[in-house]
């Protein structure tokens, strides 16, 4: 009978090492997989980072474009005001 209880006792023993090394595997996949969904949403980050100073810069460039435009705008209206200033001359 002693020899019954200690088996079991064993046994139980041996299945709560079981339960604590399934628990600890569970918390180590679930470590893991926070730290790569940590590492995707920072690479989203720095993705999404580098896509608004593309933006920026096709803003600042497409400005710029527009600027010109308008310069070469008004120094063509001051050359043909210029002409026909000549021409009634």
């Amino acid at each position: 009978m002693s020899y019954f209880n200690f088996k079991t006792e064993q046994e139980q023993e041996e299945e709560r090492e079981r339960e604590l090394q399934r628990k600890l595997e569970e918390e180590l996949e679930l470590e893991l997989r926070l730290e790569q969904e940590a590492k995707l949403e920072k690479e989203k980050e720095e993705e999404l980072k580098k896509e608004l100073e593309l933006v920026k810069e096709l803003e600042q460039e497409q400005e710029q474009e527009e600027r010109i435009e308008q310069e070469r705008e008004i120094e063509e209206e001051k050359k043909e005001q210029e002409d026909w200033e000549r021409y009634y001359e």
